[in-house]
C-alpha cells in the first residue's frame, strides 16, 4: 500500500486481514524465521523487516526482498463475528490504515 501511494496510484488506503487463525493475532511462544513479519496484537511495524538469517530457500523463494516500511504501524485487531460451538470459530479483523503522511509530495 506504501508503494501504491508513493507511486501516486492512490491517496490513501487500508490493509484489512480477517482470520479466524489465532496464530495471527497471539504473540509466538517461541523464536520464529519469520519474526519480523508477526502481526500479533501490539506489534510495531517499521523500518527495516527481513527474513531470520536461519529461513531456508524454501521459505524466502519468491521473497527474498527486504521489505523497507516508510511510515510507523501499531497493529490493532479488533473481533469481528464469532461462530460458538466451532473450532476457529472467533474471526477477528487487523485493519491498518495507510495515509501517504510519508508518502513524497506529488508535483
Amino acid at each position: 500500500m506504501e508503494c501504491a501511494i508513493a507511486n501516486c496510484a492512490v491517496d490513501r488506503g487500508w490493509v484489512l486481514l480477517p482470520t479466524n487463525d489465532q496464530g495471527y493475532w497471539q504473540p509466538s511462544t517461541r523464536d520464529t524465521n519469520d519474526v519480523e513479519f508477526r502481526l500479533h496484537e501490539g506489534a510495531m511495524l517499521a523500518g527495516t523487516r527481513q527474513w531470520s538469517p536461519n529461513a531456508g530457500a524454501g521459505t524466502t523463494a519468491g521473497r527474498e526482498d527486504v521489505l523497507e516500511l516508510v511510515d510507523r504501524y501499531r497493529l490493532r485487531w479488533r473481533d469481528f463475528s464469532a461462530f460458538p460451538g466451532t473450532e476457529n470459530g472467533v474471526f477477528r479483523v487487523l485493519a491498518v490504515p495507510v495515509s501517504g503522511r510519508a508518502a513524497p509530495a506529488r508535483g
